[in-house]
């Protein structure tokens, strides 16, 4: 008989011994829920010292994997069974309408967004689901489990008693800095923790809309004075070789400005401010009062909150709470547990519905149903309104408040990069999608654009309405690339590893990296850093060391590595499509503690797959002796497939054509 040990990142590979002195006498299996891969082998190592009989390590990336796949079949229509559930006459959706917006806080909701890059719910899910797999083949008499989250353990306490197998929880060390500290008291506190988090979000709106106001001035001098497209857009996105011009181009759509500057369409900027290039908030304020100051018409959408507003949305946010917590015992009695969850993950439903209604999520969901009705209401003007879209809670809070205020306005949204797999956010079952009429119904742009055969194909699955393909604008300077002959990488050989904004992934990339070559020595290890997710802070918390390693962080544009790198390891990323319009291989890890998100994969031939150190070695070894998966000329057709590059943006062009902006001004 086996012990089986799941353990994360919070395992104490020092004190293992003592935890389980007397339980290793028979074979151990490691099902590690970790992508650190050194701790990893220090585990192994370790338990080989106590002496266990035989210590063999489960291939937890490929079999988690499985159970991701297996999710996401059934993840959309599960999500739109509970939104239709009906208790005490009404459905779940119903129960939540926020009165006076005309909008059901249920599409707000995690339950019903399914973010895997904003809640680890459904990995935990995943894991849960392969840890009940492997003890149905193992015959394990023990599980010993060392991990950090609650919610998981609880999970995990309930499968070893479904299985009938003996549990232990190895205690783990709290977190050793003050901030991650308090956060996981928090945590662990249930309900009062989350409402903590949802109080702690009220009070940052009101402080970022009153910061704003006061560093942006009055807001009627920056109000558009003819017809104008409202751009929404994350900020502080600028071009910096225009900032000591005090001119805004925006990184990811300078080419959409260029258009509309040509076709005469004014444009009105209203930012939405996350961490990007260093730049603090206040940093991005000053920022945008400098585009102001030379005209631009700017704003942020914190300071059209008003202090009525927020006083209701606290008070329709208790409201919600009362309600979430009356629905909460019937919905996990009759469908939260249904489908591909399972009654042994009630813990961490139970926190994932707390997060959706109770917590900072519950909370942001109403004070941007607030904000944008009065956007609607004092920007006058507006003819449309285009934004990124990824179905987040603010688009559907914005969809929402045009659908009750400016009905007239167009919006487009704009799938502006890739589709990741397994970002569950981008596709809804096409029943909700049918259902669009009433308070109730899933607030949509009316277009939908997106920018790329192979991507509007799989968006087309959820039946999107106004599906509209269009060229994709961030990636126009690759046009030049594709006609371009062959070009060879550096002399010296170079692996590319491009982060990405999940830190876990990330800090799963510098481990595996590590682990496969703790030196660069027959060729260079570059890491480009996602700019929300630099290598610097990974590395110290990795404590790798990288000037004894020899590699390289590397900083600025991309694409000027591509030209000498002949491979690209990357993760959550679109990363790996651009590689191949330069002709480079792609490798794409699988973790055990991140969701394989990769947008390339369900196109297997295009990419190299690892899920160890010792994958990665003998790929790297297999590309240094020439071994290419396609050619040259398979790779662009595939990235041209994906991406539609013409630099003309002439489908861009015939969808502005449609402004009634550009109708009054072009005639």
């Amino acid at each position: 008989m086996k012990l089986l040990l799941i353990f994360d990142n919070s395992i104490d590979s020092f004190s293992i011994a003592d935890s389980m002195r007397g339980s290793v006498s028979n074979p151990v299996d490691l099902f590690p829920l970790t992508g650190n891969f050194l701790l990893i082998r220090r585990i192994q190592d370790r338990l080989k010292l106590m002496g266990a009989k035989s210590v063999s390590s489960l291939n937890a990336a490929e079999i988690i994997n499985n159970q991701v796949d297996a999710l996401g079949e059934h993840i959309c229509a599960w999500s739109a069974n509970i939104g239709e559930y009906r208790l005490r006459g009404r459905s779940i959706k119903e129960w939540f309408l926020l009165p006076g917006h005309n909008v059901s806080t249920w599409w707000f909701s995690l339950l019903s967004e399914k973010n895997t890059l904003k809640t680890d719910a459904f990995l935990k899910i995943a894991q849960a689901n392969a840890v009940k797999e492997v003890v149905k083949k193992g015959q394990y008499t023990d599980i010993v489990v060392a991990a950090a989250d609650a919610d998981l353990i609880k999970t995990l306490r309930n499968i070893a008693a479904a299985g009938k197998v003996r549990f232990k929880s190895l205690g783990t060390p709290p977190p050793g800095r003050l901030k991650p500290k308090i956060k996981h008291i928090l945590n662990s506190c249930g309900f009062f923790g989350h409402m903590f988090w949802g109080i702690l979000c009220w009070v940052s709106f009101i402080i970022r809309g009153c910061i704003e106001r006061r560093g942006l001035g009055v807001r009627s001098q920056r109000l558009p004075n003819a017809p104008s497209l409202l751009f929404v857009s994350y900020f502080p996105a600028v071009e910096k070789a225009a900032l000591n011009r005090k001119v805004f181009i925006n990184k990811y759509a300078s080419a959409l400005q260029d258009k509309l500057k040509e076709m005469q369409i004014s444009v009105t900027w209203l930012f939405m401010y996350v961490y990007l290039d260093g730049h603090s908030f206040r940093d991005a304020v000053r920022l945008a009062k400098t585009f102001a100051e030379n005209g631009e018409k700017v704003f942020f959408v914190e300071e059209f909150l008003t202090l009525t507003d927020a006083i209701t949305g606290f008070l329709l946010w208790l409201r919600q709470l009362v309600i979430s917590l009356y629905l909460y015992p019937m919905a996990e009695k009759n469908c939260l547990l249904s489908g591909p969850v399972g009654n042994e993950c009630a813990p961490i439903m139970k926190s994932l519905w707390n997060e959706s209604f109770c917590g900072s999520v519950g909370m942001e969901g109403i004070m941007y149903s607030s904000i944008f009705r009065r956007v609607f209401g004092c920007i006058p003007h507006i003819t449309d309104c285009l934004y990124y879209n990824e179905m987040h809670a603010w688009e559907k809070a914005l969809n929402a408040a045009k659908r009750t205020e400016q009905k007239e306005i167009r919006t487009i949204g704009f799938q502006h990069s890739s589709v990741l797999k397994n970002w569950f956010n981008y596709f809804y079952d096409p029943g909700e999608i049918r259902n669009n009429n009433g308070p109730a119904a899933l607030p949509l742009p009316d277009i939908l654009a997106c920018n790329g055969e192979l991507t509007c194909a799989s968006l087309s699955e959820s039946g999107y309405p106004g599906l509209t393909r269009v060229e994709a604008v961030r990636y126009l300077y690759l046009n030049k690339v594709l006609s371009l002959p062959a070009m060879k990488p550096k002399e010296t050989p170079v692996l590319l590893v491009a982060g990405s904004i999940n830190k876990n992934e990330t800090m799963a990339l510098a481990s595996l990296v590590n682990c496969a070559f703790p030196a660069a020595k027959a060729f260079q290890i570059w890491f480009k850093g996602h700019p929300s997710m630099p290598f610097e802070k990974v590395f110290k918390e990795c404590g790798i060391d990288i000037d004894k390693a020899g590699y390289v962080i590397k900083h600025g544009s991309i694409e000027k590595c591509f030209k000498d790198a002949m491979a690209v390891l990357v993760g959550t990323s679109g990363v790996g499509i651009e590689a191949l319009a330069y002709g480079r291989e792609v490798i794409i890890p699988v973790f055990p503690n991140a969701m394989f998100m990769n947008p390339m994969a369900d196109f297997k031939d295009y990419y190299h797959k690892v899920t160890s150190a010792d994958d990665l070695a003998a790929t790297i070894q297999r590309i240094l002796d020439g071994h290419r998966l396609r050619s040259l000329e398979e790779y662009r057709a595939f990235f041209r497939k994906y991406w539609d590059t013409d630099s003309a943006i002439p489908k861009w062009t015939e969808l502005f054509k449609q402004s009634a902006a550009y109708i009054k001004t072009g005639d």
